[in-house]
This record gives structure tokens, sequence and C-alpha cells, in this order.
């Protein structure tokens, strides 16, 4: 799997040919997220999908939308493999060139679905979110029996965690960290030297508005890991992951801010609400 993201990745990277180390660096960030976020799905042969959310020819930011497809096995998909031809966005061209195009639609459900944001002016990486379908599935599923059950405590929360067959429920903390330096390691190829700040389960929170039905906050991210940047101790890394695999659901860096210190009436910097 790793090996064919980064194939497509550097088809991608040619096919678009920005110069400058900004875009480098967020092609890196980009692939590395990636191979984090999809380390659970089985086998190697699939096709990454990038798309731009639309057809414009410069965005700022610019949102890119990643698929992740197993081939078909009587799929045709030799162009697929050896040629980089990135178009502005969806849909794909007709005639010819889309049977060459890098987001040509093939049969078959998605196995992953993911959207990353980019500052395509500074070169910065802002964000990502996306899922492993199957797990997303039942994460779905789960937030139907919160929604059911609204004044579940953490404990109660734990137990119906676990009897779906969750490894990473509220009360498995020592589990979820045991799998943390694995991805640690391959987004520091990335990001830099970190270290791991803070752990802390999600509780979710019902939001009641006059007229509306109840809403459901802090879900389905249930686990928050916050990493400091050694090259930027202001900066953290802000992940989470789902209690059912412990597999990477979203990922943004946090700066924190700067306000006015109402003693000193000078600057304060306030870190990020990790």
């Amino acid at each position: 799997m790793n090996k064919f993201v980064a194939l497509i990745f550097a088809i991608c990277i040619v096919a678009r040919a920005k110069a400058g180390q900004h875009e480098k660096n967020t092609d890196l960030k980009t692939q590395q997220v990636l191979r984090a976020a999809t380390a659970d799905l089985p086998g190697k042969n699939y096709r990454v999908v990038f798309a731009a959310e639309d057809s414009q020819e410069s965005m700022n930011p610019r949102h890119w939308m990643v698929t992740i497809q197993k081939y078909p096995a009587d799929y045709n998909r030799i162009d697929d493999s050896t040629i980089g031809i990135m178009f502005t966005g969806p849909p794909c061209p007709s005639g010819k060139a889309g049977a060459f195009c890098s987001i040509q639609e093939i049969p078959g459900e998605p196995l992953f679905r993911g959207r990353f944001d980019h500052d395509d002016a500074e070169g910065h990486f802002r964000r990502f979110e996306g899922n492993i379908l199957d797990t997303a599935s039942r994460m779905t599923a789960f937030r139907k029996q919160l929604m059911s059950h609204q004044k579940w405590s953490q404990h109660e929360i734990a137990d119906a965690l676990n009897s779906e067959g969750a490894k990473f429920g509220p009360d498995k903390e020592k589990e979820l960290r045991a799998t943390l330096p694995n991805v640690v390691k391959m987004l520091e190829k990335a990001f830099g030297p970190m270290q791991i700040h803070k752990v802390s389960s999600m509780k979710p929170v019902f939001l009641t508005l006059p007229s509306k039905d109840p809403a459901l906050i802090g879900w389905p991210a249930y686990w928050s890991v916050s990493t400091i940047l050694l090259h930027n101790p202001k900066e953290r890394l802000v992940m989470y992951f789902d209690p059912f695999e412990g597999q990477l659901q979203s990922l943004f860096v946090s700066q924190g801010s700067t306000v006015l210190d109402p003693k000193t009436h000078k600057p304060k910097w306030v870190p990020p609400n990790d």
C-alpha cells in the first residue's frame, strides 16, 4: 500500500509541475498523513485518486479530495499506473483524454475518502480529515446509539464500545498509547521531530437549540492526541483517532494565539487549546 501511495504521489508531483520548496514540503506532508491514515487497508492493489474540489485554476486555500478504490479484476489500468495526467478538477474530460484521466470513476465502492486543505500561496499544510469507510460505517452506527442514550456516562460508553468490538474505548488509553509511536515516527518524516504532549478521550456533548433536534458534538473523533513540534515548541500537531480501530481521522497544526495581557498590557502567547 505504501509503495503504491508513494508512486501515485510521485506521478502527481511531476504532473502538477509546480516549482518551489513550499509545494514539495506540502506534498511530503500529504503523503505521510495519507500513509498513516490508510495503514490498516489490507493488500496493495489500489488506485489512489486526487481531485481538486472544483475546476478553478487557482484557489487559496486549495481543497484536495482523495479516494482510494480497489481495482476490479477486469479493469484496464495500464495508464493509471504509468501516466500522470492531472486536471484542475472533476469531472474528467470526455473523449480519448478521459481514458487516461487520473480521476476517472471505476466500478466498486471506495475503501477510503479524505480531504486535504492546503494554502497554495504560502505552501502551508492546514488540515486533513478522512477515514476508511468500513470503520466510518461502524462510527455512524454507534453515533445512533449515542443519540438514543444521551445520558450515558463514560463508563457506560466504554461498555457499549467494548460490546461492539472496539479496541480503544475510553478505558483503553494504555492500549491507544501503545499504537502512537508508529504513527509519530511516520509523521516525523514530514513534520520533523515531535513529542507527545497530551492524550485524552473526548466525552460526547449534546447541544440542544430551540425547535431543533439535539446535535452531537465531539464525535466521531473520540481520542485527541497532541504533540509538540520540536522545531517550534509553540506549535502543536493535533490528531484524532477512532475508538474502534485506532485509525487516524483528523489532523491539523495549531499555533496558539497572541493576546494582550491585562496585567502587563503587552502581547502574550497563549498555547493551543489542546
